[in-house]
């Protein structure tokens, strides 16, 4: 029975934060031909992020990201050597990204190498156990809205895992699912910033 972690940030206080990337310029919205529904694309000034860093004293190795734009996977190059050295799956083009402090409040040690991760391992919704349907789906923009508005607790079904060690929700893009394999990895390594939910197999 596999058991799937849900990724989060531990939420501390004590930890630097990434709210803000000033190269989000705005976004570009266009209506969907087909369904009417409008779609929303962010364009950047620059291809590579510029991270603003802003809250406690510490650099964590998992960095939170709190702002508009891209929700980005944001990692330590401790976190990004691990994964490659323990081949772990699930993600490609890890992306070195600028990050600074306007805090007047200046943490000890300097500021990590931090890349942006693109997970590319897939997992779903386990919809019948959940009893729950996708309505009104658009065949050109991909769009569509739930059955009902409360979700929770979200399900994920093994059966649509394609075996990677890290996976979108793809249903819903911004939530995160790691294997126990990568949760140990970080637990022994007393990786920072990071967090776990246990979500069993059914």
């Amino acid at each position: 029975m596999a058991t799937f972690y849900w990724i989060n940030h531990s939420g501390s206080a004590k930890y630097q934060y990434a709210y803000e990337d000033v190269t989000l310029k705005g976004y570009d919205r266009s209506t969907c031909a087909q369904c009417g529904r409008t779609v929303a694309t962010p364009q950047y000034s620059d291809d590579v992020p510029r991270l603003i860093l802003e809250g406690g004293s510490v650099y964590p190795d998992y960095l939170q990201f709190c702002g508009a734009g891209k929700q980005m996977f944001l990692v330590s190059e401790k976190v990004l050597n691990l994964f490659d050295e323990n081949k772990v799956s699930g993600y490609s083009e890890p992306q070195p990204i600028f990050a600074e402090t306007i805090s007047l409040k200046k943490c000890a040690m300097p500021i990590p190498n931090y890349y942006s991760l693109r997970i590319t391992g897939r997992i779903d919704l386990d919809t019948a156990a959940m009893h729950l349907k996708k309505k009104k789906t658009c065949p050109k923009c991909n769009q569509f809205e739930w059955s009902r508005m409360r979700l929770e607790p979200l399900l994920p079904d093994p059966a649509t895992w394609d075996g990677s060690d890290l996976c979108l929700l793809s249903s819903i893009p911004g939530y995160r699912l790691c294997t126990d394999r990568v949760k140990k990895l970080i637990v022994k390594h007393k990786l920072t910033g990071f967090s776990f939910k246990a979500q069993q197999d059914k």
